[in-house]
């Protein structure tokens, strides 16, 4: 009887260690996902950054008096990265600008082949896209970015935040943060770069 006993003990053990294994090998892998995902975005704002800086580059052909780190620095930043992932970047260019507002319903959403893109048109949450929603983005690039889209907090599962830092006159620092929540946990990664007019 006390070696059957054991021989439950020792399979209820095994059982038991099996099964924490595979929880924790689960979670860890959902978590690894997430943290790929995070800098993929991380470094996806960092490229239209620098997709700026050689657009810049390309006008100063025809306008020499043009900066090569214009929009990128300074107060308000112009164009503008999307305060949360992408929401209000109604032409999909990965930027929040002007053009955000000038863009046609039609064109920015209700014309995108691949479905469920036009969410992020809904700026306000109300089920619906209409105009209050471009209104919202025009208070966005009037008010140098200071405003943040209420969407934002509840549709977004990552939260994306780029600075940009000027350390001198040819070299900037661009650092992109982005953050998450899973079970009740922040989580966040950050990739810094340097970028300078190396031309």
């Amino acid at each position: 009887m006390l070696e059957v006993i054991m021989a439950i003990f020792v399979l209820s053990l095994s059982a038991f260690g099996s099964f924490y294994l595979i929880q924790s090998t689960v979670i860890s892998t959902s978590l690894n996902k997430q943290k790929l995902t995070a800098y993929y975005l991380a470094q996806e704002s960092l490229e239209v950054v620098r997709n700026i800086r050689d657009n810049n580059w390309l006008k100063q052909r025809t306008d020499k008096d043009l900066a090569w780190d214009n929009g990128l620095t300074g107060d308000c930043m112009t164009p503008r990265i999307s305060p949360c992932d992408s929401y209000g970047d109604t032409n999909f260019d990965g930027l929040v600008t002007e053009e955000d507002v000038a863009s046609t319903l039609f064109q920015s959403c209700f014309n995108q082949a691949a479905e469920g893109l036009c969410v992020r048109c809904d700026l306000d949450g109300s089920g619906h896209i209409d105009i209050s929603d471009f209104g919202m983005i025009a208070d966005y690039v009037n008010n140098c970015g200071t405003i943040s889209f209420p969407i934002c907090g509840t549709k977004a599962e990552f939260q994306k935040e780029i600075t940009v830092t000027k350390l001198s006159e040819d070299l900037i620092e661009v650092s992109a943060t982005i953050s998450w929540e899973e079970k009740e946990r922040s989580h966040e990664v950050e990739v810094i770069s340097q970028l300078s007019n190396w031309r």
